[in-house]
């Protein structure tokens, strides 16, 4: 997954259970996907069901070309779960 340099762009993210299935999400009261440490408030891509969360980049803000990290974190009725940290490239 790459992004362009101070363009907008969205990010999905999908949350697994131990078993590889998606996480339904639907109850969430926190949806967070973290950039680089950093939490940004997430929406859900569709309802939540199919565990599917997503963040819009605003443009200028991803102003640093390479390659960063992102992972998603829930809260929901039955705990809070935090997915697989994964890379995406910002290239110039």
């Amino acid at each position: 997954m790459s992004f362009h340099l101070n363009m907008s762009g969205v990010l999905t993210v999908t949350l697994l259970d131990v078993n590889g299935v998606a996480l339904n999400v639907s109850s969430a009261t926190t949806k967070q996907i973290r950039i680089d440490g950093v939490a940004k408030t997430a929406l859900f891509v569709s309802d939540g069901t199919d565990g599917k969360l997503k963040y819009t980049f605003a443009v200028n803000e991803l102003s640093v070309a390479g390659l960063h990290t992102a992972q998603a974190y829930v809260v929901i009725t039955a705990g809070s779960y935090t997915g697989d940290k994964f890379s995406f490239l910002v290239d110039e």
